[in-house]
């Protein structure tokens, strides 16, 4: 069931990702927000930060807190699942 979660997904799965290895919250801004067809302003709306603060996160230079990484990830995780429904169907 996990390799057609992702062959299925938009966003890269590491089954070997350690506690050490980072999370990419730059790539993850971007693709959230691509799938969404939002602007920066839009998720950073959605988010409830600044317009700048967001800017960095998808730019790299800085990263979310811990309340807006939560968001990022659940966000991420609920187009998952409906890109897994959807793909089910067909």
């Amino acid at each position: 069931m996990r390799q057609e979660i992702e062959s299925h997904s938009d966003f890269t799965y590491n089954p070997s990702m350690g506690k050490q290895d980072k999370i990419d919250f730059a790539s993850i801004c971007k693709q959230l927000r691509m799938k969404g067809k939002w602007t920066q302003q839009e998720m950073a709306n959605i988010l409830g930060v600044s317009l700048r603060n967001y800017q960095k996160w998808e730019a790299g230079t800085a990263k979310p807190n811990a309340e807006a990484a939560y968001h990022l990830c659940e966000m991420q995780q609920e187009i998952q699942s409906k890109q897994f429904e959807k793909d089910k169907k067909n």
